[in-house]
């Protein structure tokens, strides 16, 4: 039998944007999935949007927390399948055979603890990146996005997010899972669409430092000249920056395989 996988959605007021990463899911070909969704309160209707899809979620739950992580943390615990995968509001999977193309008659050896794709960059009004970037991803060197890599769920729960880390605690969890004799296994299909308009400049300072702290590396030369440059890019206001790494991804997107996406 094809694995159960869990598809979690952690949402905080997405009323806007929450319809979309639904119908993402629930319309996968692939038949065997458990999806959670974890509100945390919202006010502004994103509920109702919930409910109207309850026949086709498994768990709905709605309460205060903690922050994204507590939320992720939280979904996690609900979950029964063998892989999870955080597609959050807002994210999309990239068409809707990804799961298919991933787990269908498809075995894994032991030590996968983490299957990984591409993703799509979505810049909203300002366009759309489409790069499949194959990375060697180590207990040394990780890059990721967690919309487009399912984890193992036993390793979710034996490493749950860290609440200290206000932005990389998803490459905590994965740095983690790397140096405790996992491994990562890059499959060669888009999986998500991530919706990185929303995301801040100045946050992206903050995600350099956590992450360099993770990875126990000096503080050399190299540290310090990125370190100016993410300081520089966090006075930038959100729509400058956004329009800047529209402009940077395209002059990269020849540098990686493409695919085109259904």
């Amino acid at each position: 039998m094809n694995p159960l996988i869990s598809v979690i959605t952690v949402c905080y007021n997405a009323a806007s944007c929450i319809e979309k990463t639904i119908l993402s899911v629930i319309n996968q070909t692939y038949s065997n999935i458990e999806y959670i969704i974890i509100d945390g309160g919202s006010t502004d209707g994103t509920i109702d949007i919930v409910n109207k899809y309850k026949d086709r979620i498994s768990v709905i739950v709605s309460e205060k927390d903690k922050g994204i992580y507590d939320a992720m943390n939280k979904g996690v615990t609900y979950a029964t399948g063998k892989w999870v995968n955080f597609m959050n509001a807002g994210d999309l999977f990239a068409d809707s055979n990804v799961l298919y193309n991933v787990f269908d008659n498809k075995k894994y050896a032991d030590n996968v603890g983490i299957i990984y794709g591409g993703t799509i960059y979505d810049f909203g009004n300002i366009g759309e990146i489409r790069m499949l970037k194959k990375e060697d991803m180590n207990k040394n060197h990780c890059t990721y996005n967690h919309q487009s890599m399912f984890l193992l769920s036993k390793l979710c729960k034996q490493y749950p997010f860290d609440l200290k880390f206000k932005m990389a605690g998803d490459y905590y969890q994965i740095h983690t899972i790397l140096n405790n004799g996992q491994f990562a296994l890059y499959v060669p299909y888009f999986i998500a669409i991530y919706d990185e308009y929303g995301i801040s400049s100045h946050k992206l300072l903050l995600l350099f430092k956590e992450c360099h702290d993770i990875s126990g590396r000096k503080k050399n030369v190299k540290y310090y000249v990125n370190y100016i440059k993410y300081y520089l890019k966090s006075l930038i206001p959100l729509n400058m920056y956004n329009k800047y790494k529209f402009i940077h991804l395209q002059k990269l997107e020849n540098t990686y395989s493409t695919q085109s996406v259904k």
